[in-house]
């Protein structure tokens, strides 16, 4: 059978109906009616998809303009809107300078939108990633012909509903993200006219129950650092330098050599939470000797934490800093001493933001973690105030 390969290299077999006299007065009805073709993805799979829907009817001529209907339908997801039978994805397939219309399909216009972003690689990762349920959840709820310039609150009420529906995991947590990153594709949608508002702004957060953070405990402490300094050093080094450092993972991963100033004990990273601004941070006396160590004649353009946690060319993923903490730490103490960790690696900047405001401030702390006030520190990163006001409240000796 005939190839008709789609813009992203899959390609599909020419629709067929069963009887193959489909078309004639003679074809029949008394036996169910399918259209069938075999789907070939790029990576390897394949499907054989068949179509039913036209047996309701019972006259030949019914049955047959209901059949191309379903063919003209199918054909009109494959080619314009991307349709993955395998993975039940639209992708649409546009050219990146595609002009955003009021016109223009959901999913497409969302998928458009996405390319125009200006914001951190990671965030758009991670939006993609939320993308693609978003655009099975619009399917779900067949809305992927929608118009973008027709879209109202009712229907991203009805998308965010569906993801819950599509999506194996979803919590309140979850669809706060979501709705933050529909925000973000209909802000751009709004800039190019797509449509006069953003619908999504209306759309309340749903509650979500702050947890109190798991950190590790002082003989947890010990073990781990002993552990890690005698059997994985780089890990240690770099449990060393983030602890200390008030910065997140990620831009200790995006920092550089030439971002340290050893002499000022400073180093420059980009806060990109936010409104993304380049701050100095603080190099504690403490962790000193570990960043002379790591960056001791290194390039200026390397990056300070590459493959091994030592200065290179390109930067390790996020993730590789949770599965290191995940084997070297949790399932390697779990088996050697029993102890369980539940805490996870980036407890310890919380850890040490209550460590600095417990021996300074609130305000010291608020700076060594590059934030605008004390709010993030008394209300996320100080996980000890609460029992630190405990002990005051103990020692209030007023009687009756």
């Amino acid at each position: 059978m005939a190839r008709n390969y789609l813009p992203n290299g899959n390609y599909y077999t020419d629709l067929s109906v069963n009887p193959k006299n489909w078309k004639s007065v003679k074809a029949p009805t008394r036996k169910p009616w399918f259209i069938f073709y075999r789907f070939y993805s790029t990576d390897g799979q394949n499907k054989l998809v068949t179509i039913r829907g036209m047996n309701v009817y019972k006259t030949q001529l019914e049955r047959m303009q209901a059949a191309q209907v379903l063919i003209d339908d199918e054909l009109h997801q494959l080619t314009a809107l991307g349709y993955n039978p395998i993975t039940k994805i639209f992708t649409p397939f546009y050219d990146p300078d595609t002009e955003i219309t009021p016109e223009m399909p959901l999913p497409q216009a969302l998928d458009v939108a996405k390319t125009k972003l200006k914001c951190d690689p990671d965030t758009v990762k991670d939006l993609g990633y939320a993308l693609n349920f978003i655009k099975t959840a619009i399917n779900h709820i067949n809305l992927n012909r929608l118009p973008v310039g027709q879209v109202s609150r009712k229907y991203i009420v009805r998308i965010l509903e569906a993801c819950g529906a599509v999506k194996e995991t979803w919590t309140a947590a979850t669809f706060n993200k979501y709705r933050t990153y529909l925000i973000m594709l209909f802000k751009v949608l709004v800039k190019y006219e797509a449509l006069e508002n953003n619908p999504v702004l209306s759309i309340e957060k749903e509650v979500v129950i702050r947890k109190l953070r798991d950190v590790v405990t002082p003989e947890q402490r010990r073990v781990i650092a002993k552990h890690l300094k005698e059997n994985y050093y780089s890990f240690y080094r770099f449990l060393q330098i983030f602890f200390h450092s008030g910065g997140r993972i990620k831009e200790m991963l995006r920092l550089q050599v030439k971002d340290i100033d050893l002499d000022r004990q400073l180093y420059k990273v980009t806060v990109r939470k936010g409104r993304a601004k380049e701050v100095l941070k603080t190099i504690k006396n403490i962790a000193l000797p570990y960043w002379r160590e790591l960056i001791e004649g290194a390039d200026p353009e390397d990056y300070v934490f590459s493959a091994g946690l030592v200065p290179g060319k390109e930067p390790i993923r996020r993730e590789q800093i949770s599965k290191r903490w995940r084997i070297h730490v949790k399932e390697k103490l779990l088996k050697l001493y029993e102890m369980k960790i539940i805490a996870d690696f980036y407890s310890l900047k919380h850890l040490n933001t209550t460590e600095v405001t417990k021996r300074l401030s609130e305000e010291d702390a608020a700076r060594l973690n590059s934030h605008d006030s004390t709010a993030m520190v008394v209300k996320i990163y100080d996980v000890g105030r609460e029992d630190r006001q405990h002990e005051r409240l103990k020692n209030v000796g007023n009687e009756f």
